[in-house]
């Protein structure tokens, strides 16, 4: 696809074609299409999770972390957002964008755009997108 994108952007005089061109398949050919490594050792918080002399708390990590969540199994509806498969320990891929991302008390993080989700946490981010702060005042 990647290989395609690249014939159709310079032909294509599309504004919106030639951005979702870049976006969705250009920029992707700079990825590691693979990971080296996948360890299986439960790590310590400690070697991911830098606290400061305050005590605020930051995520940092070089390369990806992959996570299994083994508490809970993926859900029917992100299994149907797939190809058919038979339900899984809830896994995802992070990877930071800058050096390093805060996390608050709350469980939530610092600049948004920092951070890459992909997998499980990918998908369950769209249900959270609505400010901390938002407050309904409707009627249901």
């Amino acid at each position: 696809m990647i290989e395609e994108a690249k014939i159709r952007y310079p032909q294509s005089s599309n504004s919106e074609e030639r951005d979702s061109l870049i976006n969705n398949f250009l920029r992707k050919e700079r990825l590691n299409p693979f990971l080296y490594e996948l360890k299986n050792d439960l790590i310590n918080a400690d070697t991911f999770v830098r606290v400061d002399e305050t005590g605020r708390k930051y995520l940092n990590f070089e390369d990806l972390l992959h996570v299994t969540f083994t508490k809970e199994m993926e859900t029917d509806e992100f299994l149907n957002q797939l190809p058919p498969k038979k339900p899984g320990w809830q896994q995802s891929i992070l990877r930071l964008g800058n050096r390093e991302i805060e996390i608050f008390e709350n469980r939530t993080y610092g600049d948004r755009s920092g951070i890459f989700l992909e997998g499980y946490l990918g998908w369950e981010k769209i249900g959270d997108l609505m400010p901390l702060d938002y407050s309904y005042r409707g009627q249901y």
